[in-house]
C-alpha cells in the first residue's frame, strides 16, 4: 500500500496523538497489548488488540488492528483487511485513521475507488489536527480530483500545513513550485521549501535539496553542500539517497596534492555503493554500482572490507530493525 508506515515507534506516536483527541480513555485497557507490541510478541498484541476492537468496539484497537494489516506484523500484508479496519476506526474519530481512509479511498483499495469521499475524510482529519491531511486535500483541489479545481485553495491548505510546521507539508509544497505549471512554477520558493523541511530532519526534504544544489539553485549551492544533504538522507536510510551519495563520491576530485581518492571517501564510496545493491529497486542504479564497485575494489584494501560490511550490516539494522 502506498501510505505504508516504517517502524513500531511511529505507531505508538499515532496512537497517543489518536487518544489526546478522544474524551472516553481508549487506552485504558490496552496497556498490555501495547506491551506485547513493544516486545515484538505480535500474536499476543493483535489478539488483545483484537478483542477490545470488536467486543468493546474501541476505535483505538480498531487502528492497531488495521496496522498490523498494513503493516504486516507477524502476518501477511493484507490491504483490504486494513482498510477495512481504518474505516472502523475512522468513524470512531481517530484522526490517522481517518487519513488513511482517504487514501484507502483514493486508490480504491477495499472499494470502488471515490475521491470525493477521500477528500471528506482528509477535512475531517484536518479538522481532528493532523496537518499532512490539509496538504493532501490541497493535492486534490490542484488537481480537480474529487473536489472542484482550486489551485489556490490547494496552495492555501498545503501552505497552512507547512507554515504549522509539519515537514511532510514542507516537501509537497517545495515540490509543487519545483514541478507546477508556468503560473505556479518558482524555484526559489521550491528551495526554501525544501531547505525548511531538511533542517526540520524530513530525509525527502534533504534529498530534493542536495538535488536542486546539484543542479545550480540556492544561494550556496556547492558540490560539497549537495553531498552533504544526500548523504544526511542516505545515513537516516533513504534509499533514493544512497546511489546519489555514491556517485558523489565516485565523481569528486581525488586529494589536491596526490589527486588521488582520500582513504575516508574511498571507504564512503565503498559501504554506499554495496548499500545500493543491497537495497536500491532501480536495475540501472545497480548494474551502475556494480560496475563502479568493480573499479573500487582494485583500489580497497582487502584488509578493509571485512570492517566496512559490518559497517554495512550496522546501518541497514538501525534503519529497518524490523526487516
Amino acid at each position: 500500500m502506498s501510505f505504508r508506515l516504517c517502524a513500531l515507534s511511529i505507531a505508538v506516536v499515532l496512537m497517543t496523538v489518536a487518544v489526546s483527541a478522544q474524551p472516553r480513555d481508549l487506552a485504558a485497557d490496552l496497556g498490555p497489548a501495547q506491551e506485547a507490541l513493544a516486545a515484538g510478541d505480535y500474536e499476543t498484541a493483535y489478539d488483545q488488540y483484537r478483542y477490545f476492537a470488536e467486543q468493546d468496539d474501541n476505535p483505538l484497537a480498531q487502528f492497531s488492528v488495521a496496522l498490523f494489516h498494513d503493516m504486516g506484523w507477524g502476518r501477511p500484508v493484507e490491504p483490504v483487511t486494513a482498510c477495512q479496519w481504518y474505516e472502523r476506526a475512522a468513524i470512531g474519530e481517530i484522526p490517522q485513521a481517518q487519513v488513511q481512509l482517504a487514501e484507502c479511498l483514493l486508490n480504491g483499495v477495499h472499494r470502488t475507488a471515490d475521491p470525493t469521499a477521500a477528500a471528506e475524510w482528509y477535512r475531517r482529519a484536518a479538522d481532528n489536527g493532523i496537518p499532512t491531511a490539509l496538504c493532501q486535500l490541497g493535492k486534490l483541489y490542484i488537481a480537480g480530483h474529487g473536489v472542484v479545481k482550486d489551485a489556490q485553495t490547494g496552495f492555501d491548505l498545503c501552505r497552512e500545513a507547512a507554515e504549522l510546521g509539519n515537514a511532510k507539508a514542507m516537501v509537497q509544497l517545495g515540490q509543487f513550485y519545483l514541478e507546477g505549471d508556468n503560473e505556479v512554477r518558482d524555484v526559489e520558493q521550491a528551495f526554501e521549501w525544501f531547505s525548511q523541511a531538511a533542517r526540520s530532519n524530513s530525509v525527502e526534504g534533504m534529498y530534493f535539496l542536495a538535488m536542486m544544489m546539484q543542479d545550480g539553485h540556492g544561494p550556496h549551492a556547492t558540490t560539497e553542500a549537495a553531498r552533504f544533504w544526500f548523504e544526511s538522507a542516505a545515513a537516516e536510510g533513504y534509499v533514493p539517497a544512497y546511489f546519489r551519495t555514491a556517485e558523489m563520491y565516485y565523481l569528486a576530485e581525488g586529494d589536491p596534492e596526490t589527486g588521488l581518492i582520500t582513504p575516508e571517501d574511498l571507504a564512503k564510496l565503498y559501504m554506499w555503493l554495496q548499500l545500493t545493491i543491497e537495497r536500491s529497486g532501480t536495475e540501472i542504479e545497480q548494474t551502475e554500482a556494480r560496475n563502479m564497485l568493480a573499479e573500487v575494489m582494485q583500489l580497497i584494501p582487502e584488509s578493509w572490507t571485512a570492517e566496512l560490511d559490518e559497517m554495512v550490516e550496522s546501518h541497514l539494522f538501525e534503519v529497518s530493525p524490523l526487516e
